[in-house]
């Protein structure tokens, strides 16, 4: 077929496009056409095809023919009315750019001789990648839900297309979902989980763009609560899982629990639950509101929250059979609400409760939900049939159906007051109690949950696989010993070694006749094979785990440390619970047993493994890595740990200060983790500084847990060894009133302790820790109970010599004195006598200790210590013991309230004499005298200059006043200044008249003030007065 030369060049939008064939750049077409055909021999390119195409581009190639290379080729490009046309030569591929996104353009080429002659074209169709959204912007977060908002993707306004939006979590796609909006809602998430979002747009034809992506967590649904009340700022400092999780539960055995006794009620009921519930928990003589009932204060506000909640409070008994309601643990389970609107809360209590009392009123309309769900508790029917809505005959229907036994129906007649229809609650818990049920553990618990699609606030990632870590490391610890010896080799037989020579090089006793220099030079050598020893050992793999674990993310370290806790609390707690009530008995009749006091101390120190060993093992990994080569490779992988542990210490986590078992200060890496705290917390990092100390048992960790809600180890005994530090931060405006931003508690171990008693250094070994403690501390905390007043003697002569080294490097510190024990903490007066018995024993101590320090210039005790005998006593009565009598020790306490924080403030405040002294004579004597030479001669002064000085031209009106400060302001750059001008004018003049005023003092000399001054006279109300009219 002929056709005219005019054809060859016909627009490429014209050609006939056919076989379509689907890429990934979109759907692509592929056709030959029929054109005149030119000369034979320009043959035309091979096959067409689509290599790749991106945003902006596309990219061809075409298979060569014989010769096709020597020559060029035309391509020509288009979509709509646009067309381009590029040549390409000696090469059969190219990149068509600068396209637009999203769209189709048809690719045509044909091989072109060095005479012009073309060939025929070869045709192509393709599209290029759509533009991807814009950036992700988070809209809401919920606990079950997130909405999603992204811009529109650039150049594609006149495209049709639609977005395609996915969630996953730990890399599984949860949902997905197509929309033309830009934005979505994606519901049905977990709570308290982190998702990822991804959303990339979608053409007609399936092209797909890129996707962006975002990943949020999911509130938790008490976060979520909180946010609706608008107390979502307490959520991450006082109501996360990780503070919950700090409440210790201590026991003796690893017995499951006893399954909880559940209380729901049905419908409406004329008894109150709660009420009941706390009598039933109660004591006659010690009544408590365990749970918020009606008749309480505040307790008729209308719930908000509480619907569906469910409570629980444990009965724990004390032993004592006289006064224990129940023999055994009981926990018991208070639903809030009518179990037919929460239904998942009754069913849930139904499988794990040993026992549900079901209290009603009427069983007509609703008794159909006792039948429906899977009972696997005994249950029991509590009604009033006082109550008018009350049917017998509903009651015995209901009985039959459920086969209940008479014994199952609990009914408060008409002739049973409140007292007798508890005491017949209490029976029938008992014998619910004593036919063994079958228990069930919290663990069990956790499985119904999930069945009930309840969710379990542990099966966040972040705890389970804190929890997974923990596991890694004491799944595999059988011998406590064992696993020390070889997975924390550092703190061991080497440390202590250690340890010993450091104490023989500062006193030098078994330095005998040889030269001090060479002594001291041999034993140098002999530290420095230790520390190579030490440094010999690779990091251990239960060391590796610990310290990549805390290194992850503030949470995750949280949950690691607590179950780490409470991993190695359940290996350690049968070996331990029997050989420290064997040191209890023991230490009864210390005088005797000295020997195996000591043995049964080394015994519970074997036995001991908690996460302060592993902190240990840190330091010493740190300490021993520097006495290799400052390039070694093992030395820089230890770099990172004093951080580490500062970050522990921000977080709330204790420091182990000295090491009890070896009695030493590991210097360098204390004093590294400190360094690194202060760069932590820097400009706010003033920190106060509180230490207790004490004979051991006399409750000195006991007292700083109650104090400031922390939790160092109590128990009876030699429970803390050495001494730990813990810091607390201070918060908002009480910054101001305490002048400080932290507050950092010493723990320290128990002094005349009877394990160390039989050691030659025993008192050194005392006194070197009192004086160490008191030299950090800005408050001393002296513990002592009256039962040990025989010791006290010493522990004070201790204490008074430590304080005598402070005020030799100018330290004074507070000190305050508890008194435990005391026969009635109420007589204050009374006790008048025992507070100055107290200070003469003080001040005799203090001249003891001045003879033996050469310092005999101090003579009362007040001298060395900041100490007032009215403010610094404080007395208490053993609480267990008057708890009874006492009834609520809340009650007790709020009526000293108001005392004990007026107190706590004026202990805290302005701690330094010398300041207050400073602050006196600044208020007193030094800013009157300002005053009046400021009203008497340098304002008039400054006023007769501004009048009549060489500038008087500058203050004769505002207008040239302003125009004089701007000027000064603009040629000296005083840009912030300038600000404050144009922002607080009046504010400015004052600082400006101010500044004038302490020019003019700089200006004079003391003796030119001096003369002035005395001639002014005194400081009056008129100084001041007309001060402050020339100031203004």
């Amino acid at each position: 077929m002929e056709s005219s030369s005019d054809e060859e060049f016909e627009d490429a939008s014209d050609v006939f496009v056919s076989d379509t064939e689907d890429l990934s750049a979109g759907i692509h077409s592929l056709s030959l056409h029929s054109e005149s055909s030119p000369k034979e021999d320009v043959l035309a390119p091979g096959e067409l095809t689509v290599d790749s195409a991106g945003v902006h581009f596309v990219s061809l190639s075409w298979a060569p023919q014989e010769h096709v290379l020597k020559r060029s080729f035309e391509l020509t490009y288009s979509c709509g009315d646009i067309v381009k046309t590029s040549n390409i030569r000696d090469s059969s591929s190219t990149k068509a750019e600068g396209l637009r996104p999203g769209r189709e353009y048809i690719f045509s080429i044909a091989a072109v001789a060095e005479d012009g002659r073309r060939s025929k074209t070869v045709s192509i169709s393709a599209f290029t990648q759509p533009s991807p959204p814009r950036r992700i912007r988070i809209d809401h977060i919920g606990s079950v839900s997130v909405t999603l908002r992204w811009g529109r993707p650039a150049d594609m306004e006149d495209i049709v297309h639609k977005y395609h939006v996915t969630s996953s979590h730990d890399g599984q796609e949860c949902q997905e979902m197509t929309t033309e909006s830009n934005t979505c809602m994606f519901r049905n998430l977990a709570a308290g989980v982190s998702y990822t979002f991804h959303v990339s747009v979608v053409l007609e034809n399936g092209g797909k763009s890129k996707s962006i992506m975002k990943s949020v967590r999911t509130k938790t649904h008490l976060e979520d609560l909180l946010v609706d009340l608008g107390l979502d700022r307490h959520y991450k400092d006082k109501l996360t899982l990780s503070s919950v999780l700090q409440i210790d539960c201590k026991t003796v055995t690893d017995e499951p629990a006893v399954s909880p006794q559940s209380l729901p009620w049905l419908g409406e009921s004329s008894l109150s639950k709660s009420q009941i519930l706390n009598k039933l928990l109660s004591n006659p003589q010690q009544y408590h509101d365990t749970f918020v009932h009606h008749d309480m204060e505040c307790g008729d506000r209308p719930r908000r929250i509480s619907e569906g909640l469910v409570e629980i409070s444990w009965y724990l008994p004390c032993g004592n059979k006289n006064i224990d309601i129940f023999a055994e643990p009981v926990a018991v389970a208070n639903l809030r609400g009518d179990i037919s609107c929460f239904e998942v809360q009754y069913s849930f209590l139904c499988q794990t409760s040993a026992a549900v009392f079901v209290f009603f009123d009427n069983l007509d309309n609703n008794y159909r939900l006792l039948t429906n769900h899977d009972v696997k508790a005994q249950l029991f029917l509590v009604g009033n049939p006082q109550s008018k809505a009350f049917s017998l005959d509903a009651l015995k229907r209901m009985a039959s159906e459920l086969n209940l036994k008479k014994g199952n129906i609990i009914l408060k007649t008409k002739q049973m007051n409140d007292a007798d229809f508890v005491k017949n609650l209490r029976s029938t818990v008992n014998d619910v109690i004593q036919n063994s049920p079958p228990r069930m553990s919290i663990e069990q618990m956790s499985e119904v949950a999930h069945e009930l699609g309840i969710m379990v606030d542990e099966d966040c990632s972040e705890c389970q696989k804190a929890k997974q870590n923990a596991d890694a490391i004491t799944l595999n610890i059988q011998d406590t010993l064992q696993f020390k010896e070889s997975q924390l080799p550092l703190q061991g037989k080497i440390w202590k070694e250690l340890a010993r020579l450091e104490k023989e090089q500062c006193r030098l006793r078994k330095a005998g006749d040889r030269n001090i220099e060479d002594y001291k030079e041999e034993l140098k050598v002999q530290m420095q094979k230790l520390r190579e020893k030490q440094s010999s050992y690779d990091m251990t793999e239960a060391m590796t785990c610990f310290i990549n674990a805390i290194s992850s993310s503030g949470l995750e370290r949280s949950y690691f440390l607590k179950w780490m806790r409470m991993n190695l609390d359940n290996l350690s707690r049968k070996s331990l619970s029997g050989l420290r009530e064997q040191y209890k008995e023991k230490c009864q009749n210390s005088a005797e047993n000295k020997d195996e006091i000591a043995n049964l101390d080394r015994q519970i120190s074997n036995s001991s493994l908690g996460t302060e060993h592993f902190l240990r093992e840190m330091g010493q990994l740190y300490e021993s890595a520097f006495c290799l080569p400052e390039n070694a490779q093992s030395r820089q992988q230890m770099l990172h740990l004093p951080r580490l542990c500062a970050e522990l210490l921000l977080d709330g986590f204790p420091l182990e200060l000295i090491d009890g078992d070896a009695s030493n200060i590991p210097l360098r890496w204390v004093s590294d983790v400190l360094s690194e705290l202060r760069d932590l917390v820097k400009p706010k990092n003033k920190i106060l500084v509180v230490t207790v100390l004490g004979v051991q048992s006399t409750g000195k960790s006991t007292l700083l847990n109650t104090m400031f809600g922390v939790q160092f180890a109590v128990s009876s005994g030699r429970c803390t060894r050495g001494a730990f530090m813990l810091l607390i931060r201070v918060k908002g405006d009480f910054r101001k009133e305490l002048n400080c931003d932290f507050v950092m508690i010493i723990d320290t171990e128990g002094l005349k302790s009877p394990e160390l008693a039989q050691l030659d250094d025993s008192y050194e070994h005392d006194n070197e820790l009192a004086t160490l403690v008191v030299g950090l501390s800005d408050i001393t905390i002296i513990n002592i109970a009256m039962e040990n007043s025989t010791e006290m003697k010493d522990i004070l002569q201790i204490v008074v010599h430590a304080f005598l080294r402070m005020k030799e490097v100018g330290k004074k510190p507070k000190c305050q004195f508890v008194h435990q024990n005391v026969a009635d903490v109420s007589a204050h007066d009374k006790n008048m006598r025992d507070r100055k018995m107290l200070l003469e024993q003080l001040n005799e101590m203090t001249q003891a200790a001045a003879r033996m320090e050469n310092k005999e210039e101090n003579k009362k005790f007040t001298d060395v210590m900041e100490y007032d005998p009215e403010t610094g006593n404080w007395e208490f009565q053993q609480m267990h013991k008057c708890f009874i009598r006492n009834n609520d020790p809340r009650r007790s306490l709020d009526q000293f309230k108001d005392q004990y924080r007026a107190d706590f403030m004026d202990l805290f405040n302005e701690r330094d004499q010398c300041q207050k002294k400073a602050e006196e004579f600044t208020n007193l004597c030094l800013k009157p005298a300002v005053k009046t030479f400021i009203a008497t001669h340098l304002g008039p002064d400054i006023v007769d200059e501004m009048v009549t000085g060489k500038n008087a031209f500058q203050y004769s009106t505002r207008s040239f006043f302003q125009y004089s400060i701007l000027k000064e302001l603009l040629i000296g750059f005083k840009f912030e200044k300038y600000v404050k001008y144009i922002s607080s004018y009046e504010r400015f003049v004052k600082d400006w008249i101010f500044d004038q005023i302490v020019v003019r003092f700089s200006e004079g000399n003391g003796t030119e003030f001096g003369n002035k001054l005395s001639k002014g006279g005194g400081c009056g109300e008129e100084a001041e007065k007309s001060a402050f009219q020339t100031t203004e």
